[in-house]
């Protein structure tokens, strides 16, 4: 049987060791963690889906998602930036091998974007990016008279009576005609009075159209 000094001498000569593997176990786990990010880089071009031409000065964002069971992945924008006058986008970062990266150009009026790029590591470096670009069509408004209410601008309901100066923005598709829907309901008449205003997108027109309207009702039903 030992004696108690000699399991106290036997003890010593394992702290070192002890200490040893702990700090070795730190550091392995800490190369591991530096290990779990990488600096990455990815660059490509923004393309129009519908005719396969570049979209200039449109913004890209490259968003870094996190996997969740059975449910929509939670993703946050990790850094933007705009495209050159040739469609190119470039992007340098720090990934988290824990996560999953995508590139997406921004959703906004003027830009709708196509299912986003998503990035292999090391793999993909150079990707084509698809989105159409939207146009807009100003339209300043201008009702003289109305004496019912509400007045339905285009399914938004604007609670007034008498006149009426606004400015109507529709963006879409160039070479495309939308319609506003203008209208007001006659109580009198039992009728729905007022007329579709027809708004054509053209490329490079940015011009405010205007149209004028005496008195609302006096406007013819509409269909």
């Amino acid at each position: 049987m030992s004696s108690p000094s000699f399991q106290m001498i036997h003890m010593k000569k394992y702290i070192p060791f002890l200490l040893l593997s702990a700090i070795s176990l730190s550091l392995l786990s800490s190369c591991r963690k530096k290990d779990s990010k990488m600096d990455m880089a990815v660059s490509g071009v923004l393309k129009d889906f519908t005719d396969d031409s570049v979209i200039p000065h449109a913004t890209v964002v490259l968003m870094q998602c996190k996997d969740r069971w059975g449910a929509t992945p939670v993703c946050y924008t990790n850094a933007q930036t705009t495209t050159d006058a040739n469609g190119r986008f470039s992007f340098n970062y720090r990934a988290n091998m824990k996560y999953s990266y995508i590139v997406k150009a921004a959703l906004n009026d003027s830009i709708i974007s196509d299912p986003v790029e998503n990035i292999q590591f090391s793999q993909r470096d150079e990707v084509s990016v698809y989105a159409t670009r939207h146009y807009p069509y100003k339209l300043r408004l201008i009702i003289h008279k109305n004496e019912a209410m509400p007045l339905y601008l285009d399914n938004i309901i604007n609670i007034r009576q008498g006149p009426l100066d606004t400015v109507l923005t529709t963006w879409g598709k160039s070479g495309i005609t939308y319609y506003k829907r203008v209208a007001v309901y006659d109580n009198t008449a039992k009728m729905w009075r007022g007329r579709l205003v027809p708004m054509k997108i053209e490329t490079g027109k940015y011009e405010t159209a205007t149209m004028e309207i005496p008195d609302m009702l006096q406007e013819p039903q509409l269909p």
